[in-house]
């Protein structure tokens, strides 16, 4: 295959790489299923939210480190109530 792909009978430049056609270049620099993950973790979250309440423990502050993301050093302790089915 690799004495094929470098035959100089066939290709003009059997050395050098020319593809047919930039795609790369109109399109964004992501992975193909990025938008998929995105759109399902937003789903899995909205329908947590519709399902359950979370509630902060009252026991457990978060330790809160100043960056340019605020983040949490122990992190964020949470109860799941589940939601009345009436609501």
């Amino acid at each position: 295959m690799v004495c094929r792909a470098r035959t100089s009978s066939v290709w003009a430049r059997p050395r050098n790489f020319t593809a047919a056609g930039n795609f790369m270049v109109l399109s964004e620099p992501n992975c193909i299923g990025q938008n998929f993950a995105m759109n399902e973790m937003k789903v899995v979250t909205a329908l947590t939210l519709k399902r359950y309440q979370l509630i902060a423990e009252p026991t457990m502050k978060p330790k809160i480190i100043p960056q340019l993301v605020l983040r949490s050093l122990n992190g964020i302790h949470i109860k799941i109530k589940p939601l009345d089915a009436e609501s």
